[in-house]
């Protein structure tokens, strides 16, 4: 059995008011995914299991759109992939001094990135990872004009390094 983690977009405060952390961790568990938990909040779901994702994102998308919550989008994630991108930490500075303006990226899949979004005009640096991206947000993410998927054309999720270190340290575990 795999260990995944289900990043879901435009989840928030808001959301929760109709998506409690704990009621989307049981209708997981009602679905079949063993041993979900979520972490920090509902955007956020450590699980095991066998199928594909595909089949993960269509499933999860569903529970989530069960809610009434239709504009959230599904990023699976696997333990192998989350510990590839901890191990490279590509950038490792930022990653120690200012984990929590360090973003991270999460695409469907990996991109030929342009170099618009590698090499930005403004202060952030960018680092290519697989599927990921990740960018040392420096001052913070208010200030930054980077629009990422603008740059890309293609949807993503964000995670800082912090909330990535905590999922590992979850997925780690099983």
């Amino acid at each position: 059995m795999t260990v995944y983690v289900a990043l879901l977009r435009a989840i928030g405060p808001g959301s929760h008011a109709k998506m409690r952390p704990s009621a989307l961790r049981d209708k997981a568990e009602e679905a079949g995914l063993s041993e979900p938990v979520n972490y920090l909040a509902t955007g956020n779901l450590i699980f095991g299991s066998d199928k594909s994702v595909a089949a993960l994102k269509t499933e999860i998308t569903a529970l989530v759109e069960s809610f009434g919550l239709t504009s959230s989008e599904v990023f699976v994630v696997s333990k192998a992939q989350i510990k590839k991108l901890i191990e490279a930490d590509p950038l490792p500075t930022a990653s120690k001094d200012r984990p929590q303006r360090l973003g991270v990226c999460f695409f469907h899949k990996a991109l030929d990135w342009p170099a618009a979004i590698l090499k930005p005009d403004g202060p952030e640096t960018v680092a290519a990872a697989d599927a990921t991206l990740v960018i040392d947000y420096g001052a913070g993410t208010a200030p930054s004009k980077l629009n990422v998927e603008k740059l890309t054309g293609a949807r993503m999720t964000q995670r800082n390094w912090n909330t990535v270190l905590g999922i590992w340290k979850r997925m780690e575990q099983r």
